[in-house]
C-alpha cells in the first residue's frame, strides 16, 4: 500500500512539473505569491515539500489609473502616441532633419509647421492585445531546533518557474485621414500604418507579439511559528507565524528592445520581504486567518526606455539610456476563512488585496528631465483585489504506535475572480497546488 501511494505522489508531481505554464506580465493580479507557501509552515513534520500552479488564462482586460476596466495593453494609456514618441530631448519637437536617413519611409516634414508635442491628436493609435501567464513555484521548508525557545524555526527556499505571452497584438490607427488636410494623409501612408516596422528601424523596438519561459526569482527565507492551545471557549487554537527573507535576482528582465516583455520578478532588483502571519482556530471547523507580506526592494542601474516628453506613451519610446531606478514598496494582503468538512477536506475562501508603491528613477543621463522621464505610466503605483475560493484534500500515512505522526500528502486547487485593481492586468486564475511532509 506505501509503494502505491508514494507512486500515487510522484505522478501528482510529475503532472505538475508537465503543467508548468504559468508567471506574470506586467503588474499583474497573478503575482507576488511566495506567502502562500510561507503559511504552510506550521506543524510537527521536519520537512515539508511542495509545488503551487496558476494559470491564468488570455485576458483582454485590465484596469487604469481610474479603476476603470479598459484592455489588457491600455492600463497605463488610453491611446499610444505615435505623434509624441517623435520628440527629441534636444529640440523638444520632431526629430532632426538629419535622422530621417533612420527611418524606412520618407516622410514630407514640411507638413508639420508646428511641434509635433502641440498637435491636435493626429497620430494616436490603439492597442490590443491577449495576455497569458502561468507561474509554477517549487519550495521545500526544513524544521530548526533551537531547543527551549519556544515554537518552531524554520529555513525555507521558494524558486518559481514562469511562462508569459502577449499574441494577437493590433495597433488600430486613430488617425483620421478626412481631417487636417494633406498632413493626415501622409501621416497614416508613411507612419502609422507601418508602426511596427517604423519603431524598429527607427528606435530598435520591437512592436510585435512575445514570449518566454524562465526561472523567476528565488526566494530564500527564515521564520518562526507557534500554536496556543485554549482548553475552554470558542476558541480552540490560535496559530502565528513571521519570516524574513531575501528575494535573489535570478529571474528573467525584461528586454528593454521589446515594448511587451516582462521581467519574472523584480527585473534584477534584491528584495526584503518580510511576512507576519496569524488564525485563529473556533471549535473543530472553522479557522479565520490573516497573513500580510511587505517586501523593500533595492535600486537597480541598467539600459531603460526613457522618455524625452511628457506626452509620450509607454510602448512607443525610441531613445534609451543607463538610468538607476528605485522600486516601491509592495505589499500582499490575505485575508481566509476555512472550513473543515472532514480529516481529509476543507473549503477556503480567501480575498488578497495586493499594492506596489511608485517607482521613481533617481539617476539619468544628461539631457534628459528628471521630471519627464518620471511620467512614464509603468512606474504608478498599482493594485488588486480578487476573491479566491480553494478546496483542499489531505490524507496520511505511514503512522505506528510509537506516536509518529505519519507522512501526509495535500493537493488543492482553486480558482480566482478579480474584482477591481489599478494600473493592472486582471485575470481569472485557476491552478492547484501539492506539499509533501514527513
Amino acid at each position: 500500500m506505501q509503494k502505491i501511494r508514494l507512486t500515487i505522489f510522484k505522478l501528482i508531481a510529475a503532472a505538475l512539473c508537465c503543467s508548468s505554464t504559468v508567471q506574470a506580465v506586467y503588474n499583474s493580479n497573478l503575482a507576488f505569491t511566495s506567502n502562500d507557501h510561507i503559511s504552510k509552515a506550521h506543524g510537527s513534520h521536519v520537512f515539508k515539500f511542495g509545488a503551487n500552479l496558476a494559470y491564468a488564462r488570455a485576458s483582454t482586460d485590465g484596469y487604469n489609473n481610474e479603476t476603470a476596466q479598459v484592455g489588457a495593453l491600455q492600463i497605463y494609456s488610453p491611446t499610444e502616441s505615435a505623434r509624441a514618441m517623435l520628440i527629441d530631448y534636444d529640440q523638444l519637437q520632431v526629430l532632426s532633419s538629419t535622422a530621417t536617413a533612420d527611418f524606412p519611409y520618407g516622410l514630407d516634414w514640411s507638413l508639420w509647421d508646428l511641434p509635433l508635442g502641440l498637435g491636435s491628436g493626429w497620430g494616436d493609435m490603439r492597442v490590443k492585445g491577449s495576455v497569458k501567464q502561468s507561474t509554477m513555484t517549487l519550495w521545500g521548508r526544513a524544521l530548526v531546533d533551537y531547543g527551549t525557545i519556544p515554537g518552531q524555526f524554520f529555513l525555507g527556499i521558494a524558486v518559481p518557474l514562469c511562462k508569459a505571452s502577449v499574441s494577437g497584438v493590433v495597433f488600430e490607427d486613430l488617425t483620421d485621414v478626412t481631417a487636417d488636410g494633406a498632413r493626415n494623409r501622409a501621416w497614416k501612408t508613411n507612419l502609422t500604418s507601418k508602426i511596427q516596422k517604423y519603431v524598429q528601424a527607427a528606435g530598435g523596438l520591437d512592436l510585435y507579439d512575445w514570449s518566454k519561459n524562465g526561472a523567476g526569482d528565488t526566494h530564500v527565507y527564515f521564520g518562526w511559528g507557534n500554536s496556543y492551545a485554549k482548553g475552554d471557549g470558542s476558541v480552540s487554537k490560535i496559530d502565528i507565524h513571521a519570516s524574513v527573507g531575501l528575494w535573489l535576482p535570478t529571474g528573467c528582465q525584461r528586454s528593454v528592445d521589446h515594448a511587451f516583455s516582462t521581467a519574472f520578478g523584480n527585473d534584477g532588483s534584491y528584495g526584503v520581504p518580510l511576512n507576519l502571519g496569524m488564525s485563529i482556530v473556533f471549535g473543530e471547523h472553522l479557522k479565520l486567518s490573516s497573513d500580510l507580506e511587505v517586501a523593500w526592494l533595492s535600486a537597480k542601474t541598467k539600459e531603460y526606455r526613457l522618455k524625452t516628453d511628457a506626452a509620450q506613451t509607454d510602448y512607443l519610446i525610441l531613445t534609451k539610456g543607463t538610468a538607476t531606478k528605485k522600486p516601491g514598496a509592495q505589499w500582499k494582503m490575505t485575508t481566509e476563512g476555512v472550513y473543515r468538512c472532514s480529516d481529509s477536506c476543507k473549503l477556503r475562501l480567501a480575498h488578497n488585496f495586493v499594492r506596489r508603491e511608485k517607482s521613481v528613477f533617481t539617476q539619468i543621463p544628461e539631457k534628459y528631465n528628471l521630471d519627464v522621464v518620471n511620467t512614464l505610466g509603468s512606474l504608478k503605483a498599482s493594485e488588486s483585489q480578487d476573491l479566491t475560493v480553494r478546496g483542499d484534500f489531505s490524507g496520511r500515512y505511514g503512522a505506528n504506535e510509537d506516536d509518529r505522526e505519519g507522512n501526509e500528502l495535500s493537493f488543492s486547487i482553486f480558482y480566482t475572480i478579480p474584482i477591481n485593481g489599478q494600473n493592472a492586468v486582471k485575470h481569472s486564475i485557476v491552478g492547484g497546488d501539492f506539499h509533501f511532509s514527513f
